[in-house]
């Protein structure tokens, strides 16, 4: 009778773990199209063994059929973790991308206007001018031609400096969805250790829908993942944990945006607890230490964190030249102010390396200024020479130079050295 009952009990079980092996193989099917859905695999094992009878060198048992061992993902931790690298790799890039195409735009070099064709249209008008600079109007077209220029010039720096602001409500949104994330993958830990408490049943599909939140999370910011044994998992980000389960207030390891500087509203995300900002603004970014992850990260890196122009472009001093002072004393002094000046450049080149260079509207900004300011000084210098004076007092003092002054400005033609260009202010 125990034969026959153990034979039942082994036909019984292998019906029931093949019903189980079936409805796992109809969800996997039914779920082929779910977002974030891992395929899941039935594990099977031995169940019990009655002992018929044990002998001095073995042992008589008989099973009692198979059991489902664990209904497991086919998933593999270190596989996630190199996808979410790269996912945020994606992002980072993907974010300096379309900066790079939409300040493009501002050029017009999508749209067959660029920048360059003004800058080709004010040097023929130049150019002509100089071929009949007695001319009305050859002057007027050069005048109208360089009005078109300061325009464009100004409609493209004010479309970089509101571009930079707009980037403060994609980035408030970014930061607003990491801390939704957070609270979703906290209350999903709570559910998961719920389920696996009793160690009978995993909660694949709680765990799918975390991972698919954690994939998300791992575009937007530079994301490691802890899995624990209970099923739980703790989140970090930067280095610094989000989530972790044993907290009633998660508040502390969440993210929140601030403002770094009232006068331009560049926002930058901090940690609530102690309002430390999130990312490095010394760091340069790169692959080696895998700190080019995230949008978030990209977007900080192309806005910058201020509106800068060519003042913040180091210029390298000039070294005094003996031959060109009459007494040992005057090249001494200026050899001094030199050496000076070049400790205040190297400081410069710190500054602007750390905090422009790296960041693409700012740095752009900067240079495109530059080249503003050199085009527009050259024009007024040839329009209007100046030269250093040295007064009385010795205070020295830039004037016009009338012996390389043009003449011609006026009703009589009577004012010389007339600039064309002035400048508002360097904002």
């Amino acid at each position: 009778m125990a034969g026959t009952m153990g034979r039942l009990a082994v036909g019984m079980t292998g019906l029931q773990t093949s019903q189980y092996a079936l409805n796992t193989t109809a969800h996997n099917l039914i779920n082929t199209q779910t977002e974030g859905f891992s395929r899941q695999q039935v594990l099977l094992t031995d169940r019990s063994y009655n002992q018929l009878f044990r002998g001095e060198y073995y042992t008589n048992s008989v099973g009692l059929g198979v059991v489902t061992a664990e209904i497991r993902q086919v998933r593999d931790n270190f596989a996630d973790a190199s996808y979410r690298t790269e996912s945020g790799r994606t992002g980072y890039y993907k974010a300096q991308y379309e900066t790079a195409s939409e300040v493009e735009s501002y050029f017009g070099e999508l749209e067959g206007q660029d920048f360059n064709k003004t800058l080709d249209t004010l040097w023929s008008s130049l150019q002509e001018l100089q071929k009949e600079p007695n001319s009305i109007v050859t002057r007027s077209s050069f005048v109208s031609n360089a009005l078109a220029y300061m325009d464009r010039v100004q409609t493209i720096r004010s479309n970089l400096i509101e571009y930079q602001r707009n980037l403060n409500t994609e980035i408030k949104q970014q930061v607003n969805r990491i801390n939704e994330i957070a609270s979703d993958v906290l209350k999903l830990n709570e559910q998961i250790l719920a389920v696996e408490a009793s160690n009978i049943e995993n909660a694949n599909d709680l765990k799918d829908a975390r991972n698919l939140l954690l994939d998300e999370l791992s575009g937007l910011v530079k994301t490691e993942v802890v899995n624990n044994v209970d099923g739980t998992a703790e989140v970090f980000i930067e280095g610094r944990c989000l989530v972790t389960l044993g907290r009633t207030d998660n508040e502390n390891y969440k993210q929140n945006y601030d403002f770094t500087n009232s006068a331009t509203d560049f926002m930058m995300p901090v940690w609530v607890d102690d309002q430390s900002a999130l990312f490095n603004i010394r760091r340069i970014p790169s692959p080696e230490n895998d700190t080019d992850l995230g949008s978030l990260h990209g977007m900080l890196m192309s806005r910058g964190y201020f509106v800068s122009n060519y003042t913040d472009v180091p210029v390298k001093p000039q070294r005094p030249l003996a031959e060109n002072y009459e007494n040992e004393q005057d090249y001494q002094a200026d050899l001094i102010r030199y050496e000076a000046d070049l400790a205040d450049y190297a400081e410069e080149v710190a500054y602007f390396n750390t905090y422009v260079e790296p960041y693409t509207i700012t740095n752009l900004e900067a240079q495109f200024d530059v080249l503003i300011h050199a085009m527009v000084t050259q024009i007024n210098d040839t329009l209007c020479p100046n030269k250093e004076v040295t007064l009385e007092n010795g205070t020295k003092v830039m004037v016009l130079d009338e012996e390389k002054a043009g003449i011609g400005m006026g009703f009589g033609n009577e004012f010389a050295g007339t600039e064309l260009f002035s400048r508002n202010s360097v904002q």
